[in-house]
């Protein structure tokens, strides 16, 4: 908490000029303006802790009153006024939900969206200098809205390189080994990578890192 507020700590340098006492410069994101700020404190300053805490709402209704909405674990419901919710506008993009907000600090102004998609929420940000933001207004909607899911056709063309381990073969060379495995690596890398020379005399069945191609598959999320 600085001066009431609870804000985020960005970035911070602790300095000691000289004879003089030692301070931290510490760069600071108020919570609630969203504006970021610079301020100094003596090393041996003790500020409060703010306890946040993060929870889903579900929207119920919105009324002359402001927006009610309910936890989704304990049942409560509280009303938002106005300017709680802020500029904050949602809709769906390619028929996923969204939600998108333009917001500033002291000298930059952000275009955010978040979209909502198989578990997961993803945010796409454009950032330019305030006098510059309307320039790429219009670009960074386009962005946004370009979001979309994978077609089926479009996830069987990725390929993904992975880590792996395969053993070598009895008398079998590095650059063998690779001309064998696909590996993605050069024979130097791949030397490198585990520690021996590119002619190094390699023991049978000695585990070799290599990089290896192949159909990206997906991840399975946690449920």
């Amino acid at each position: 908490m600085i001066d009431g507020q609870p804000c985020r700590v960005m970035d911070f340098t602790h300095r000691t000029p000289g004879n003089l006492r030692a301070f931290v410069q510490v760069r600071l994101r108020n919570l609630v303006t969203g504006n970021t700020f610079d301020t100094r404190l003596s090393a041996t300053d003790f500020v409060d802790v703010a306890p946040l805490e993060t929870k889903q709402f579900q929207v119920l209704y919105r009324d002359q009153s402001g927006v009610h909405v309910m936890d989704t674990h304990s049942y409560d419901q509280h009303t938002l006024d106005d300017e709680a919710v802020g500029r904050l506008r949602r809709g769906t993009i390619s028929g996923l939900p969204a939600a998108q907000l333009i917001a500033q600090d002291s000298d930059t102004r952000m275009h955010l969206t978040w979209i909502a998609h198989q578990h997961l929420v993803f945010r796409v940000a454009g950032l330019a200098g305030i006098r510059d933001f309307e320039s790429y207004r219009e670009t960074f909607a386009r962005a946004a809205s370009s979001f979309r899911p994978l077609r089926g056709d479009e996830r069987d063309r990725i390929v993904e390189t992975l880590l792996r381990s395969r053993p070598l073969h009895a008398g079998e060379s590095l650059a063998a080994f690779i001309a064998r495995t696909g590996g993605a690596w050069k024979v130097e890398q791949t030397a490198v990578a585990n520690g021996v020379t590119v002619d190094a005399k390699l023991e049978e069945g000695f585990a070799v890192k290599v990089p290896l191609r192949q159909r990206y598959a997906g991840r399975q999320r946690e449920k």
